[in-house]
């Protein structure tokens, strides 16, 4: 398994299927890989359930992009777990978010 440093993915290949940048290289353990983007209120639910689980995400503003809807703002969130918890932050974001699997 691999890792763009560009995109924080784990790749299975030797190209980054995100940016096309073939320069990736072996993952780590304490690397931190995308997991989701997510509405606020969404992400930090998302949060709190990885963070009871063991699993210490971080995130930031989906590049600052501010969505109107409704006559409201709502800001977007990307999630990033480490490598070592990949799999079971997907297998909780699953059980959390069944409709979006």
């Amino acid at each position: 398994m691999n890792y763009c440093e560009r995109c924080h993915v784990a790749v299975q290949g030797e190209q980054c299927p995100v940016c096309g940048q073939s320069k990736v290289r072996p993952v780590r353990g304490d690397d931190y890989c995308f997991l989701v983007e997510k509405e606020d209120m969404w992400a930090q639910l998302l949060q709190e359930i990885l963070e009871d689980n063991g699993v210490h995400p971080i995130s930031h503003d989906s590049m600052d992009v501010v969505w109107v809807m409704r006559g409201g703002e709502l800001s977007r969130q990307c999630i990033y777990v480490p490598f070592c918890h990949l799999e079971l932050a997907r297998e909780l974001m699953q059980a959390a978010f069944p409709e979006e699997v």
